[in-house]
């Protein structure tokens, strides 16, 4: 399991989950929270994983002038100074794949190179979406995995009145990012040719939550990307094919 580093940018306590030796690798978490998965721990026998808990999600204070996906992106290029681990590789899932992607868009000389996993951010004329914030917990759930025995299982396990109160918390700050336009940024798209550094895209083939169609879009747009598509897996990679996902990424940034 990893350690708890907490420190603080911005007037603001941070909680950093730490793990493994190697290259840095700063991952960033999507909408649910920054609970470790099973995927991280495996990358972390090759990388030095960071995994932050995003401002406004679980226990960590948002800074008031934080309103959007951007200034989220900026304000982790703050910390990569702050923890002196530039250059470094940077990765990000779902939500935290839109914040990377803006991250890398706007200023890529920070990063070795980027990886997204089911990420959000793009936007596709005409398309019909589930709307994750129309649906319950147990709906959220089932959409998010391929695998319904796992959502079984996950779904007996009861959360902890703690976990609870952040899962309240992380949808609250996930709607002041993503609620309209949804869980996209328009302007980001066209500015994806900036993208300069090493792009692995890799994405669950049966994602009912941001369908491949999206991870097709990235690699069209990102110059000299790669696409990796995990088979039987939902948007949840790092933990329904945990090692796939793993090994993907791992021979990629070792590349």
């Amino acid at each position: 399991m990893p350690e708890q580093l907490t420190t603080s940018l911005d007037g603001i306590e941070l909680r950093i989950a730490v793990a493994g030796e190697g290259p840095p690798l700063l991952f960033l978490h999507g909408a649910g929270g920054s609970a470790w998965r099973p995927g991280y721990e495996r990358l972390a026998e090759s990388f030095r994983v960071f995994l932050p808990e995003h401002p406004g999600f679980g226990t960590t204070e948002r800074p008031g002038w934080l309103e959007t996906v951007q200034d989220m992106a900026i304000w982790y290029m703050d910390l990569i100074d702050h923890l002196s681990v530039a250059p470094v590789y940077v990765a990000g899932h779902s939500l935290g794949g839109w914040i990377a992607a803006e991250l890398a868009s706007l200023c890529a000389h920070q990063l070795r190179k980027l990886a997204l996993v089911d990420a959000a951010g793009l936007r596709i004329p005409g398309e019909q979406r589930l709307d994750i914030f129309l649906m319950n917990p147990e709906e959220n759930l089932r959409a998010a995995y391929h695998n319904q025995a796992l959502v079984e299982r996950l779904l007996a396990q009861a959360p902890a009145p703690e976990q609870a109160q952040a899962a309240i918390r992380n949808k609250n700050m996930t709607a002041r990012l993503g609620w309209n336009p949804y869980l996209c940024n328009p302007a980001l798209e066209p500015r994806l040719r900036r993208i300069q550094r090493p792009t692995l895209i890799i994405w669950g083939k049966q994602d009912r939550i941001i369908p491949l169609s999206h991870g097709e879009l990235y690699a069209q747009r990102i110059p000299g990307s790669k696409l990796a598509v995990i088979d039987q897996c939902g948007h949840v990679p790092p933990v329904e094919q945990a090692d796939e996902f793993a090994r993907v990424m791992t021979e990629f940034l070792a590349e």
